[in-house]
């Protein structure tokens, strides 16, 4: 009588956390949401869907159709073979809607050329379903992870200077991480006529601003007060130096 009476208890304790579990996730505001992706009136399969706010992924069907964690504001990055990086920055409407559709634009090479981009876009070829609490690994980062499992694997990439070369890749997807982000906080107008940053060096101001640690802080807690602070001060440097160029 005893032994059922503490099992019934450990049973009411798991519902308890389960229950809290549940109110935490919706107090959070994030909800499954359901998309579609599509290219010229067709279902695109394979593609790898990226929440870069809480670093959940999922991949199309057949049919082009995802489900992922997400709430407003978040941002999705869609990448897949022969498509031009989509991003997709979700509003409150998009999760009152029944299914989001997200068109891709196909990639358009000419076969006599190579086309190679400096700073690499995010993919998923390496993308793998992790235990809860384990750490987040990026593709970058799960590469450079790989290279250093063993012994002989460290030996190998440090000698071929792999290992260097896969720890650029990291740092140039995180760059290329709040490079997106910061491109859904300020309009074109806030740098030209708030900052008087010439329209086309606008580009060139954002990267400059993503070197600089504490505004990646600020960007990260999406703080536009302390984001728009830095960028009055590292505008003035900027423009100096486009007057020493």
């Amino acid at each position: 009588m005893k032994l059922f009476l503490v099992n019934k208890g450990n049973w009411f304790a798991f519902l308890l956390l389960l229950v809290g579990g549940i109110c935490f996730g919706q107090s959070n505001g994030e909800r499954i949401i359901h998309g579609k992706v599509i290219s010229d009136g067709t279902s695109v399969e394979g593609v790898n869907v990226v929440n870069l706010v809480n670093e959940k992924y999922t991949t199309t069907n057949a049919n082009g159709d995802f489900s992922i964690l997400a709430k407003a504001d978040d941002l999705l990055i869609l990448t897949a073979i022969n498509f031009e990086f989509t991003r997709k920055l979700l509003e409150e409407e998009d999760l009152l809607s029944q299914t989001i559709t997200i068109k891709m634009i196909p990639k358009i090479t000419p076969l006599n050329e190579v086309v190679v981009t400096q700073n690499p876009s995010i993919t998923a070829e390496n993308l793998g379903i992790i235990a809860k609490g384990q750490k987040k690994y990026t593709p970058a980062e799960r590469k450079l992870y790989a290279a250093q499992s063993g012994p002989v694997d460290i030996i190998v990439n440090i000698i071929s200077g792999r290992t260097a070369m896969l720890k650029k890749e990291v740092e140039v997807e995180k760059k290329e991480m709040n490079l997106a982000k910061l491109e859904f906080q300020f309009e074109d107008q806030f740098y030209t006529e708030s900052m008087n940053i010439p329209s086309e060096h606008i580009r060139g101001f954002q990267y400059f601003l993503i070197e600089d640690a504490e505004f990646v802080a600020a960007l990260k807690a999406k703080n536009r007060t302390m984001m728009q602070f830095i960028i009055a001060k590292k505008a003035e440097t900027y423009k100096q130096t486009l007057q020493t160029e």
